[in-house]
């Protein structure tokens, strides 16, 4: 979560208007289907009433898995060396409250990282 309060922060870092908080992450009372009730509205505003914000950022959930690529490259002396790198990807659903609960914003923001590489066989 810091990464995105990071990423928020920083992208709004010339409006002194704006501050971003972690608040609690309301994951030990709610789940995916309980957020999409209509009683998860008071959940929303009381986070909003307790932290005294405009606006609560839901990180509701992720997904989460590696994928890779096999590169091949013609090594000086003409044989062929083989390189796989691997990925980390990252699929996150954030929806947006207003301070009275209400939905603004629902979005999926992807993140990917290469992990590591690593010599392969050849096949």
């Amino acid at each position: 979560m810091k990464g995105f309060r990071y990423g928020l922060a920083s992208f709004f870092e010339s409006d002194s208007a704006v501050t971003f908080i972690t608040g609690d992450t309301l994951a030990s009372q709610n789940t995916i289907r309980s957020m999409q009730e209509p009683s998860f509205r008071d959940a929303v505003m009381a986070q909003c009433n307790r932290f005294d914000a405009h606006m609560l950022i839901a990180l509701d959930s992720m997904d989460i898995w590696f994928d890779w690529e096999t590169f091949a490259e013609e090594d000086p002396d003409g044989s062929m060396s083989r390189t796989k790198e691997f990925y980390l990807y990252s699929d996150n659903y954030l929806t947006f409250y207003s301070s009275d609960g209400e939905v603004i914003d629902r979005s999926t923001a992807q993140e990917s990282m290469l992990f590591r590489s690593r010599p392969a066989l050849s096949d």
